[in-house]
């Protein structure tokens, strides 16, 4: 990358892409931007402009030291090891061994190729022009893989240690201010791909907080001390001068919220501390009301990035309350509708069908410890926050997250009762019910697409639908992969070809135009089932319909799906111009699902501890042909990614044939269960 590469031609197309989403307020504000940005990127004197002179203070937050030492019996044994994360060892354990570069802060760990550092600016690093396989022309893969160390959450075990004060403390501290000073040698201020996005800055407040609260201020150099203020100083900054509006204001506006409150709170002396303090905490209570729907869906149309945002919304409002300045009762009682409705999805132990988007983001977090139940931790965090444990229906992992919160030990794991529920706001049905002995927890999406013109973490799966029977999942979503690096196959994976809905004539009823924006999106929403459906012994249903074919097609989908005694049926029909149209109605296996036909029809087995087990038998509607294909398209693109950067093997059910205003009748059938 030419260091002399500008802001402006780097992101140029970036901008024109996204201009049919931008209306003129927006436009003056993006003007407005690169202007700061540039100015950002004209302090050259490293971090000096930022060093304190006088003689500013840290709160003392005693509060959430006394969290920390309660979570810190949690953390395991060997967080002092994995301080070498991703390479970045520390002096202080080396044991002699040569320091780890500082190079090593730019390293992509999948491609191996080191990212612009202090060399470039900020703004003027691309990190879109990427690729899954980097080359001469797009040298890097997706940047999601070099930001992530850099968010710095491996202080966060260490400050838990810290605060504990036992025999690993000094050494926990002098490993934990050695990693904060390597960072900043190798990042100076607004310089380098680590300074490109708020979130990044906000998530690595998060970290340096819990860290000064671990930490006895009074034992510290003066130079450790206005070293730490210097790091909070320039990161409150550009968090101040470049908020993330508009289009733009989805996650990244409630971590940015987070992050100048913390600052804020941390650095608590002067009128533009009180302005960060009370503007952070403002930006939290509005978006936690904007961005969760008063029936608690998250409004970006995906679990795990609703998730996200309520674990910043929530640990602001747990430090809030330790600090004296809690948040209003309004967002508590949101946070809480907002987890009940992902406990609604939850199955299994925890687990939640992939809708939408999920890059695994955390707020809270010990990097060396998977987290595959992280929407049931947040849950049950959030229900702690709000002193209502008793009511929570999440699976308790045991994170650190939920020990930081004080999720009692003992506390006695609850579920939801069997029933239909309906998120008329948020968009979906959710059904949990016995059918023949089994256990069925269906989702059905009549939502809309995402959040705010972008949409951007959603996926085209109107009145798509999700399974799992036997707390185990069936019906899956076909995932993320990949962001910017994703390129062809990242629109693959988000068209409703590669969801379990129905397709027109192969078009996609939303169709995307960048990684995360859309040329048109379908508007879907729920309505009642129609009566007149010769179907038998029906004693649920839930019905929706979207208008994403109409402005190209004049036609509207609509699907209605009714219980039976055996099983359910689902009913897809079409209204509007030229009709019949030729469609597919896909369903997406998850990879333990294997498809066996018999005579017509579909059965689907579970391969389980090396046996197969029934799960159920489909139906094709009459006249529809049956394929079933591999993972991948006829491009060889992948069409299911278990979690992001990943792709597996796995089987689509296709049933081919012409649709109009008459239904097609897909059935699905269970046998009953003996013990």
């Amino acid at each position: 990358m030419n260091p002399r590469e500008t802001y402006m031609g780097g992101n140029l197309k970036w901008y024109f892409a996204r201009l049919s989403d931008m209306g003129p307020i927006e436009i003056a504000h993006r003007f407005v931007e690169l202007y700061r940005k540039r100015r950002l990127a004209a302090i050259t004197s490293d971090w000096d402009f930022f060093r304190s002179q006088g003689d500013e203070v840290f709160a003392d937050l005693s509060g959430l030291r006394a969290r920390l030492v309660l979570a810190g019996p949690y953390v395991v044994d060997d967080v002092l090891a994995q301080a070498r994360f991703l390479g970045h060892k520390s002096e202080a354990i080396q044991d002699g061994a040569a320091a780890g570069s500082i190079e090593d802060w730019f390293v992509d760990p999948v491609s191996m190729r080191s990212w612009p550092g202090a060399q470039l600016s900020a703004f003027s690093v691309n990190v879109r022009s990427t690729s899954a396989s980097p080359g001469a022309s797009r040298r890097f893969g997706d940047v999601k893989f070099v930001w992530e160390p850099n968010r710095l959450q491996i202080l966060q075990p260490l400050a838990c240690i810290i605060a504990g004060g036992g025999p690993e403390c000094e050494k926990a501290q002098a490993v934990a201010l050695d990693i904060v000073s390597r960072w900043m040698a190798a990042n100076p201020p607004y310089r380098g791909v680590n300074w490109v996005s708020g979130i990044e800055l906000a998530l690595r407040i998060v970290s340096v907080t819990l860290l000064v609260a671990a930490l006895d201020m009074a034992a510290l150099t003066l130079g450790q001390r206005r070293m730490l203020i210097t790091f909070v100083r320039a990161h409150e900054h550009m968090l101040d001068r470049l908020p993330s509006l508009h289009s733009s204001a989805n996650n990244h506006r409630v971590a940015e919220g987070l992050g100048l409150f913390l600052c804020g709170v941390l650095l608590p002396s002067g009128e533009r501390k009180f302005r960060f303090r009370s503007q952070g905490r403002d930006i939290l209570q509005h978006e936690a009301l904007l961005q969760i729907t008063t029936d608690g869906v998250g409004a970006e149309q995906s679990p795990s990035y609703q998730a996200f945002s309520m674990e910043l919304i929530a640990l602001g409002a747990l430090i809030g309350s330790d600090t004296g300045n809690a948040f209003e009762q309004p967002v508590l009682e949101r946070l809480l509708a907002g987890a009940r409705f992902l406990s609604d999805l939850q199955f299994g132990d925890g687990e939640v069908p992939g809708i939408g988007d999920d890059d695994e983001g955390r707020v809270i977090l010990a990097p060396h410890v998977d987290e595959p139940n992280y929407v049931a931790s947040v849950c049950t965090s959030v229900a702690a926050l709000c002193d209502l444990n008793s009511e929570t229906t999440s699976a308790r992992p045991g994170y650190l997250r939920e020990r930081l919160f004080g999720v009692p030990l003992k506390d006695v794991e609850a579920r939801l009762a069997p029933g239909l529920r309906v998120y008329e706001k948020g968009g979906y049905s959710v059904l949990r019910r016995d059918i023949c002995g089994h256990k069925v927890h269906l989702v059905f999406d009549h939502g809309p697409l995402g959040y705010l013109s972008l949409a951007a973490h959603g996926h085209a799966d109107a009145l798509s639908i999700w399974l799992t029977v036997d707390e185990k999942p069936v019906f899956v979503d076909a995932g993320t992969w990949l962001y910017h690096s994703g390129e062809i196959a990242r629109n693959t994976l988000r068209s409703s070809q590669s969801h379990n809905t129905l397709s027109i004539g192969g078009l996609s009823q939303s169709e995307p135009s960048a990684a995360f924006s859309w040329k048109n999106k379908a508007h879907a929403w729920q309505c009642g089932a129609d009566e007149s459906l010769a179907v038998a012994d029906a004693n649920w249903a839930m019905a929706g319909e979207h208008d994403g074919y109409k402005g190209r097609l004049g036609i509207v989908h609509r699907r209605e799906i009714l219980g039976r005694v055996n099983g359910f049926v689902i009913a897809d029909r079409l209204s509007g111009d030229a009709l019949p149209q030729p469609v597919e109605i896909a369903f997406l296996c998850h990879p333990a699902i294997e498809i066996v036909m018999q005579e017509g029809v579909i059965e689907l087995w579970r391969r389980e501890q090396g046996m197969q087990k029934f799960v159920l038998r489909m139906r094709a509607p009459e006249g529809f042909t049956v394929h079933v294909t591999g993972a991948e398209d006829p491009a060889g693109l992948p069409r299911y990614s278990p979690r992001f950067g990943e792709t597996t093997d796995t089987a689509r059910v296709l049933l081919i044939g012409q649709l109009g205003t008459q239904p097609c009748l897909t059935l699905f059938e269970f046998e009953t269960k003996y013990s």
